[in-house]
């Protein structure tokens, strides 16, 4: 689901498509994937590995040109950063110190 060719990341893409609701609602299904990972069980396995993607994706949708996509990324990586698995918060607390610099007025939303 994470491929860089296929698969969500590529419905993210703002120039492919351009489709706000396309864009925000892939965000909320992979926040709504990672409240329910712990639950799941083997089901929603969340690693370390695809944590890092999905913060990679929901930082550079950061700077969306639609608000609401902003938010849901936000979203997205502040249900990490709640995670009860604590690499996954480490994964998610590193990926939202990135936007310290580059974006401080999301990071200070998120935290």
């Amino acid at each position: 689901l994470l491929d860089k060719d296929d698969g969500l990341a590529t419905l993210m893409i703002e120039k492919k498509q351009k489709n706000v609701i396309v864009r925000k609602a892939t965000l909320s299904f992979l926040e709504r994937c990672v409240k329910q990972s712990h639950y799941a069980k083997a089901r929603g396995f969340l690693d370390e590995d695809t944590a890092r993607r999905v913060a990679a994706l929901c930082i550079g949708k950061m700077k969306d040109s639609d608000a609401s996509v902003r938010e849901a990324a936000s979203s997205a990586l502040r249900a990490m950063l709640d995670h009860p698995d604590e690499s996954i918060q480490e994964v998610a607390l590193s990926s939202a110190k990135e936007l310290e610099q580059s974006n401080p007025r999301a990071f200070k939303a998120l935290l």
